[in-house]
């Protein structure tokens, strides 16, 4: 088992790193979410999985490895690796209601500064948006778009054709 593997899904935009880790003498195994992997098997790829699964890979494939990628990196943290930019991270990348979320438990939110995200409203239903509009005020509002691959999908096949 190596000390580090390198988990990514773009291999043009990681030659420089690969060429770095070569040249420093770093043993590391490259992965990638291809192929199939195994929740009953108790190893991970390497002590330390850094993980480089870019959110916009739906752009570039509709099988993307997004959601596949979040079970694999927790199973692998579970057996024991230590994974950087795991499946809480990828949570959060997910979602702007986690990032507005974490940015307001930061204490960066809400003081007026126009440089500080606005305050939002989160919603789920567009049903809910009748129900909020006499609340909103000063907030702007979030909701079905919230989801990357929800928000997205309709403006990724525009470039493709």
């Amino acid at each position: 088992m190596t000390d580090l593997a390198v988990l990514y899904e773009h291999p043009a935009w990681f030659v420089p790193l690969f060429a770095a880790l070569d040249a420093r003498g770093v043993e590391f195994s490259r992965a990638t979410p291809d192929g199939f992997w195994n929740p009953a098997d108790q190893t991970a790829p390497a002590r330390v999985v850094f993980n480089r699964i870019a959110m916009s890979s739906f752009l570039r494939s509709d099988e993307h490895p997004i959601f596949d990628t979040m079970s694999m990196l927790d199973h692998w943290r579970r057996t024991g690796a230590r994974v950087i930019n795991g499946a809480n991270v990828l949570a959060i990348d997910a979602s702007k209601a986690r990032q507005l979320s974490l940015i307001a438990s930061l204490g960066l939110a809400d003081s007026g500064d126009a440089r500080r995200p606005p305050r939002r409203r989160c919603r789920r239903r567009s049903a809910d948006a009748a129900l909020s509009a006499g609340r909103e005020g000063q907030y702007r509002r979030f909701g079905r778009g919230d989801h990357p691959l929800r928000q997205s999908r309709r403006t990724a096949h525009r470039g493709r054709r």
